[in-house]
């Protein structure tokens, strides 16, 4: 033990102490290269098996449908039934019936007003008839018949009588209309009047062929009252003739018609 210790005091005493200032150290470090590596991206493509949705069944039971047949106490109206002709015209009533309707008034300034119609309905033949008749006198406390008034009448009618294998129609009316020209002029009053009807025949014996033939006029007039009054007309005729062939899914028509017409006084 005393051996070793000498050694280390001689080897320390050797040694003289001393300060030394440290001096600078370069450290040189190696480059330091930095290396990007490409990423390689792949796209994969998986082919999945196709399936459809298909919504889930149901077991509904649905009431079948049934036809139900009325009583005959509750039908109010004579109504084909199922399995006759859907072409079959529906039973006409065999009651005819008359209905009328009217208006009747009086007033001030001479006014009279009246309105009356008649009708017929219901089994062949059918009608109306219609009258009017309506006058005011006396304007602007005028004395009546000094030409401050106003006056329309009318009278119209219908008649029809439809069968098979005939079928007949006609129409008329005739209007007119006057107003007083209230001292304004060398005339009076002024007038005007109209008289139209026409009719049709059709024969329908010859089926699938149906023929038809029709005429319809019209007169109508303009008339100035004075001492030596003006008077203008002009009358229309156009007749009409047809042919048609008639088959469920097709119809063929063939029609011909004509125009007259007259003017007569001042344009």
């Amino acid at each position: 033990m005393s051996k070793y210790l000498l050694i280390f005091l001689c080897l320390f005493g050797a040694f003289p102490l001393y300060s030394q200032e440290p001096e600078e150290v370069e450290i040189t470090l190696p480059p330091i290269q930095a290396e990007a590596e490409d990423l390689l991206i792949e796209r994969l493509s998986v082919d999945l098996p196709q399936t459809t949705l298909l919504p889930p069944a149901y077991d509904l039971l649905l009431p079948q449908p049934e036809f139900v047949r009325p009583a005959p106490s509750d039908i109010a109206f004579d109504l084909p039934l199922p399995g006759t002709d859907a072409d079959a015209p529906l039973p006409q009533s065999q009651e005819s019936v008359f209905f009328s309707e009217g208006i009747i008034g009086l007033g001030s300034m001479d006014h009279m007003l009246g309105d009356l119609s008649l009708y017929k309905v219901g089994r062949e033949p059918r009608f109306s008839l219609h009258f009017y008749h309506t006058r005011r006198d006396g304007y602007q406390f005028a004395e009546a018949g000094s030409g401050f008034f106003n006056q329309q009448d009318g009278i119209e009618g219908r008649f029809s009588f439809i069968t098979d294998p005939v079928s007949a129609e006609t129409e008329g009316a005739y209007r007119k209309e006057t107003e007083g020209l209230q001292q304004q002029g060398p005339y009076d009053s002024v007038s005007w009047s109209l008289l139209s009807g026409g009719g049709s025949l059709e024969l329908s014996a010859l089926k699938p062929f149906i023929f038809s033939v029709g005429l319809s006029a019209r007169s109508a007039n303009a008339l100035l009252t004075a001492e030596s009054p003006l008077r203008a007309e002009e009358i229309t005729l156009n007749p009409v003739l047809g042919a048609s062939l008639v088959f469920p899914r097709f119809v063929a028509k063939l029609g011909a018609d004509y125009a007259y017409y007259v003017r007569t006084g001042p344009a």
